[in-house]
């Protein structure tokens, strides 16, 4: 199985995940911090699956799409998972750090693909 396959199918279970969130919480009523919890994952999972989408057709897209930016997206949302497990833990401190933290990673990140140019 080489890696195209593995990031192709990274991309379509985060995407059915997303699917799956959705439906479940269409079909029942939840509380205010419950049902933003589970939006926050169904965001996180569709970022996930964005830029593993993104990383599927490297080569194809230009390497500014396929690197930094896939990476970008793929940091918000692993940003976005641990935000709604701190959520559901009852710890809402990871609002003031969230932002920041994501703002620096990505920015070392991307300073440093910019720099083995």
């Amino acid at each position: 199985m080489d890696i195209k396959t593995l990031v192709l199918a990274l991309a379509l279970g985060n995407l059915s995940l997303c699917a799956a969130l959705f439906f479940f919480e269409a079909g029942a009523r939840r509380s205010g911090q419950t049902a933003r919890i589970h939006a926050t994952w169904m965001w996180a999972k569709q970022c996930q699956a964005m830029a593993w989408f993104l990383l599927y057709f490297r080569g194809e897209l230009p390497d500014f799409l396929t690197i930094p930016v896939a990476n970008a997206i793929l940091f918000a949302g692993f940003a976005l998972d641990a935000s709604a497990l701190w959520e559901q833990a009852g710890r809402r401190v990871w609002r003031n750090y969230l932002v920041p933290a994501l703002g620096a990673a990505v920015g070392v990140y991307v300073a440093a693909w910019l720099l083995q140019l």
